[in-house]
């Protein structure tokens, strides 16, 4: 079984970080790559994505998905997998269906909300040309059935973490002064929440760091015991974690999440919101879940950890263990499953 794979990369995540770590640990096979730039807003390029975008499947496709695209149909020609697998799907499939031989099976891993699966996806006779849909999260099968697709054709899948990237620090994790408290990220992020509780916060028991793009920093613009960062190495980004005694995500809106994943990996004990795919990676030992948009459950949470350091070591040591299950092998290992089902099966 022949496996071709390809996917855009975001340039804003960390190499280490993103679904396109999974290559790592599949079975060999051809694998495409090219950057995802920013995209352009200005009027040259609001038009360029309007005329390539026409016919395409995603919504999200840009100029470089297409290159990418372009590189897949002339591998799939030349060599002839069995299996095409779209990492990105929701971002990268354009025309892709109509360009290549029809007996090439198609995977697509599908990472958009579920608030916006329909405006991302178009509804086309063209979505029964994926054999098998990998989801990030339970949340995604109902929007994707509404658009049409066979729930037999939907396949779970979490997303990975690299366990050996992502590690906890070895140094003494018994609190001595302020609760360092993490947030990292920005896209879907509940900065209006996170910007409320950074103002309440007792500036004598916690010190919040919040890394996230710089045009996000002006929400905590005079707000003492908050620190905002951005641009950092990937050395940086662990440093903070294992510097951190807990990592607080709060989100609008979730399927995965890398900096859940990360935390976890390092062994913090996580404090965030019932909200999309959050529950489904997180358990009740590792995590304290809070209703959305709920800022004094947050800060109720907080308190917890600060009052209570057996329970965030306790926690702490959770969090790694189910960010194990998560490992990259567990992940690979399921999709590799999914592509053999997918290469002895029957179209429906």
């Amino acid at each position: 079984m022949n496996v071709l794979r390809y996917c855009g990369i975001n340039r804003n995540l960390s190499r280490k970080a993103g679904y396109h770590q999974i290559v790592e640990w599949l079975s060999p096979g051809e694998s495409l790559f090219c950057d995802r730039p920013p995209v352009k807003k200005d009027l040259f390029g609001r038009i360029v994505r309007k005329v390539l975008g026409l016919g395409a499947m995603s919504s999200w496709h840009q100029p470089s998905s297409i290159k990418l695209e372009i590189l897949c149909v002339k591998c799939a020609w030349r060599k002839r997998p069995d299996i095409i697998h779209c990492l990105w799907l929701d971002h990268d499939w354009g025309y892709l269906d109509l360009l290549i031989p029809r007996h090439i099976r198609l995977v697509g891993t599908v990472h958009v909300d579920a608030s916006l699966m329909g405006r991302v996806l178009k509804p086309s006779k063209r979505l029964h040309r994926v054999d098998a849909w990998v989801l990030m999260s339970e949340t995604q099968a109902q929007p994707m059935i509404d658009l049409g697709i066979p729930r037999e054709r939907l396949h779970v899948i979490h997303h990975g973490i690299n366990i050996d990237q992502f590690y906890p620090s070895d140094r003494d994790k018994t609190r001595r002064d302020r609760l360092k408290i993490l947030h990292v990220g920005t896209h879907q992020r509940n900065f209006d929440c996170l910007r409320s509780l950074a103002t309440v916060l007792d500036k004598a028991k916690f010190e919040l760091t919040v890394i996230s793009a710089p045009d996000t920093h002006y929400q905590f613009s005079g707000i003492p015991g908050v620190c905002c960062l951005s641009g950092l190495s990937e050395s940086q980004l662990l440093d903070h974690y294992h510097r951190a005694d807990c990592l607080l995500q709060l989100v609008n809106e979730a399927t995965a999440n890398n900096a859940l994943l990360e935390g976890m990996a390092c062994g913090l004990p996580i404090i965030s919101q019932l909200v999309g795919g959050v529950p489904e990676y997180v358990n009740e030992k590792c995590s304290i879940l809070c209703n959305p948009n709920d800022c004094t459950e947050v800060e109720d949470a907080l308190g917890i950890l600060y009052d209570d350091d057996k329970l965030r070591l306790d926690m702490g040591r959770a969090s790694r263990q189910r960010a194990l299950e998560l490992d990259w092998v567990h992940v690979a290992e399921k999709t590799q499953q999914l592509y053999e089902r997918v290469f002895v099966g029957v179209r429906h």
